[in-house]
């Protein structure tokens, strides 16, 4: 597994909040109702996950969610593009989950950025995610001592 230095954990985050804004923005301006549908049982998942400690079967949730967000705003480059670093944030995604706080906090972070998508706030969810990535991101640093 290739180490990461600090400088490609930074780049790494850079580019999933320019892109995840840019999905939410879009997303915000033509919410279908099976996008709203298939967002809710995000919600619905994230709570069971979380309410039975299935930290495996949330982090495949949590993996999907986020390329969800980004097949849903219609733009196969972005989403070619986005999935190329995917991979790359794969083994981080696991890690900063193992912090008890992390899982929690991260599926609340979750279900407030959907409730924010769900209500039209496209502001509110871009901060909501934005600061739900950035949360990920130190907490990846602690873990490995950055």
């Amino acid at each position: 597994m290739r180490e990461y230095s600090l400088k490609d954990i930074d780049e790494l985050f850079e580019i999933r909040i320019m892109f995840e804004s840019y999905a939410i923005k879009a997303i915000c301006k033509n919410l279908t109702e099976s996008q709203r549908q298939v967002l809710e049982q995000f919600k619905k998942d994230f709570k069971y996950f979380l309410s039975k400690g299935d930290m495996v079967e949330y982090t495949k949730s949590d993996t999907l969610y986020h390329c969800t967000l980004i097949e849903m705003a219609g733009n196969a480059t972005v989403a070619r593009f986005y999935n190329s670093v995917k991979d790359m944030y794969a083994q981080f995604r696991m890690n900063a989950l193992r912090l008890p706080e992390r899982f929690q906090g991260s599926a609340d972070e979750h279900i407030q950025t959907i409730d924010s998508i769900l209500a039209g706030k496209t502001e509110e969810a871009i901060r909501l995610n934005e600061e739900h990535l950035l949360i990920t991101k130190k907490a990846l640093l602690k873990l490995h001592n950055l």
